[in-house]
């Protein structure tokens, strides 16, 4: 028989033994279970790992497992220039699987504001996590993700067979913020169909000229993608060869990336025309008999023919230069990725003199001398252009030795004058439990009204603009720069209404607002590392959408946007412009904008005009204007229209007026370069319109009488008429030759 002892004995092991053993309530999940569930299998970023910080990027996600349909949606967090996490929707509904064990490749494009960037990867369903796993940076990919190359770095795919871009253009001596990277991409599946993708892109080649490359099977989406990210300013070299007839001929996949029309191919007995070009110093040099290279042959030519074979530059084109839209395209029509060019000398010196558009030791120069403009807290003109809107009519940091002031005074007031007051002169000490909260009480409404005096009591919003119109193609690039300041804590759901020059909304324009970073390593920058931003719960950007939710800020803080826009319009200026041979234009412009223009100025070549104002209808005849001036004098000096800061030999890197700074980012290779402005300007360089004028294009800038795009917060404006607000108009104008 059992006692009382051995049963309550009994009883407490089956208590521990279904309560605390985890095998007896952790129930093992059967096979099927596990097969229905997804798993995040793998993270990818960038194009081929490599990505630049502070620019829009493509990544992927993989799942494993799942059922269809599909009940769940994905989302990737990234952090932001300041630490505070930022979740991204993929791009595309996620496909279906044929069965459980199929991966689905999920898509996103995102934006990373940390070197030590942390990505999270989520699946979500009815708004609960299912899912969850973290991703790491690395020194490199076996670390994990591969950490963000900086914002003023470049970044090169060459995407088909080696051209030998990376050997022209490497140069390990550089620092790591100004160097060069060229990805190699040997495979086209994985490449974007969205345009926005190719964004911290600074080139890309295509290698076409034999068969089966990359480049000569990527998919309609993707060469759409390309063509598109081309006219909105990007750069495509196209390397042809042999085996290219296909891709080039009418209706080929390539061929709206041609500047003319494909003829038929023919052989290539010589190579001195490409030697000249290469001043001479290699030669071609074949291992047996006769050079002969077969090269696609191109008529109806447009651009600016840098290397011919033949009497004329039309006989056979060999290196084209042509701006399309807002970007450019070069042909070469000799493949470099075959012999005997793939093992000429000059070969990394031809592409050199194509990407390099500023000698590389004056970029090193300028990074080694950086340490001086630490104190400024940047080294590029973004971080000076943020200095400038960050400038608030109105709102004034309250003076430190003000606070120091009123510290030391209250410290004497509930210590030593209280204690005389309350001592010596009433002789009741026990007045000072009503005394000493009086002063605390008093000096809190005095904190809260000098506070309130030097800071606004409204939602502020600088923004400065820049919109460039192609008057060929009707191509629009808006690109606003905004500071949001907020008096109070509060979260913004913002997206952008863009606005033509002539105050009209474009149609159909796609739009994005982000965040803007700073690039460089001192405190605030993209590659420093430190805390994250208070707010964790951080906010949410849809590319797609073009919207940016749930933006948290605090008490009188401040964020930094960047948002752009693209969109078609017929609303240009009507201009017949004729190049009579000694670089100086003849001709008239009409301003068909729609708008009044201000501070108008066209450049051309290596002159400028400056021709006040342009009234809406207006014409300006050049032939009766007054003789140009080269374009340094009129951009670095008094003739500018506007006071520069400085003297004419440099300018001033700390100067916060706006207009010139906007100057300095259209045309720095125009002033100098680095070793004017004293600045990178790489992290926003798609402004620096400088090139269009090497190819033969006149551009006319003016400020208009419009107030230009507008950031919402709910479908309202933001700002007031006291916020800083400047939009500069840049069109695009084709010039002809005189016969």
């Amino acid at each position: 028989m059992i006692s009382e002892k051995q049963a309550w004995i009994c009883i407490l092991g089956l208590f521990f033994l279904v309560f605390f053993t985890p095998s007896a309530w952790t129930l093992e999940p059967s096979a099927a279970p596990l097969a229905s569930n997804p798993r995040i299998a793998d993270f990818t970023i960038g194009f081929n790992g490599y990505y630049k910080l502070g620019f829009w990027t493509p990544a992927t996600v993989t799942i494993e497992g799942g059922s269809d349909p599909v009940d769940y949606q994905v989302e990737v967090d990234a952090p932001d220039s300041d630490g505070a996490i930022v979740t991204y929707p993929s791009v595309a509904p996620l496909p279906e699987s044929a069965g459980t064990r199929q991966r689905r490749k999920v898509f996103f494009l995102i934006r990373v504001g940390r070197v030590d960037a942390t990505f999270g990867v989520r699946l979500v369903r009815d708004g609960k996590s299912l899912v969850e796993k973290a991703f790491f940076t690395g020194a490199s990919e076996v670390a994990g993700v591969r950490q963000g190359l900086a914002g003023t770095s470049r970044l090169f795919l060459s995407i088909g067979p080696p051209v030998g871009l990376a050997e022209a253009l490497d140069n390990p001596a550089l620092d790591p913020s100004v160097a060069t990277y060229v990805v190699p991409i040997r495979n086209q599946t994985g490449l974007p169909r969205d345009s926005l993708a190719y964004d911290g892109i600074d080139g890309i080649i295509l290698a076409i000229g034999q068969v089966n490359s990359a480049a000569a099977k990527l998919t309609t989406d993707q060469r759409d993608a390309l063509l598109e990210w081309m006219v909105q300013g990007g750069r495509v070299v196209l390397v042809a060869g042999p085996d290219c007839e296909a891709l080039l001929a009418s209706g080929g996949l390539l061929a709206p990336f041609v500047p003319g029309k494909f003829a038929q191919m023919e052989s290539l007995l010589q190579g001195t025309a490409i030697e000249a070009f290469c001043d001479s110093k290699y030669a071609i040099r074949v291992s047996s008999g006769q050079m002969e290279l077969k090269v696609p042959r191109i008529t109806e030519v447009r651009g600016k023919v840098l290397i011919y074979e033949g009497n004329r530059p039309s006989d056979l084109p060999l290196l084209v230069r042509e701006p399309c839209g807002l970007g450019e395209v070069t042909w070469i029509a000799f493949d470099l990725a075959a012999p005997p060019l793939s093992d000429w000398a000059g070969r990394s010196h031809l592409l050199a003199r194509l990407f390099t558009r500023l000698p590389e030791d004056i970029y090193q120069s300028i990074a080694a001398t950086s340490g001086g403009l630490t104190s400024l807290g940047y080294n590029d003109l973004t971080g000076q252009l943020r200095v400038s809107l960050d400038e608030f009519p109105g709102v004034h940091i309250v003076p430190f030795a003000l606070v120091t002031l009123l510290a030391v005074l209250y410290i004497a007031l509930i210590g030593p004058l209280d204690y005389l007051i309350v001592r010596r002169w009433l002789a009741r000490p026990a007045l000072t439990w009503i005394t000493l909260p009086v002063w605390i009480v008093l000096f809190s409404l005095l904190a809260w009204w000098i506070g309130w005096k030097y800071k606004s009591d409204q939602v502020r919003a600088n923004h400065a603009e820049l919109v460039d119109i192609d008057g060929t193609t009707g191509q629009v690039r808006g690109t606003v720069w905004v500071h949001l300041f907020s008096p109070q804590i509060t979260t913004f759901n913002l997206s952008l209404a863009p606005s033509l020059p002539d105050g009209s909304q474009p149609r159909n324009p796609e739009s994005v607002v982000a965040w803007l970073g700073l690039p460089g390593n001192a405190l605030g920058g993209m590659q420093a590392t430190g805390d994250d931003s208070p707010f964790a719960r951080g906010y949410r950007i849809d590319p797609i959408r073009g919207i940016l939710e749930e933006l948290p800020l605090s008490v009188s803080s401040t964020k930094s946007l960047a948002c752009r826009w693209f969109a078609r319009t017929n609303r240009s200026l009507r201009s017949d412009l004729v190049d009579g041979g000694d670089g100086l234009l003849d001709g008239s412009i009409e301003n068909t904008s729609g708008c009044n223009l201000s501070n108008v100025r066209l450049l051309y070549g290596h002159r400028a005009w400056t021709l006040g104002d342009l009234a809406s209808g207006g014409t300006i005849d050049l032939d009766s204007v007054r003789d140009p001036l080269s374009i340094r004098t009129v951009l670095t000096s008094k003739a500018s229209g506007i006071p520069i800061p400085g003297d004419s030999e440099t300018s001033d890197p700390a100067s916060t007026q706006m207009d010139a700074i906007l100057d300095r980012m259209m045309w720095y290779q125009q002033m100098g370069g680095p070793s004017y402005v004293r600045l990178f300007h790489r992290y926003q360089a798609f402004c620096d319109m400088s090139w269009q004028l090497d190819l033969g294009r006149a551009v006319l800038t003016g400020v208009p009488d419009r107030s230009g795009s507008r950031l919402l917060e709910s479908g309202q404006p933001l700002g007031t008429p006291d916020d800083k607000h400047l939009v500069v108009c840049r069109f695009v104008l084709p010039v002809r030759a005189e016969k």
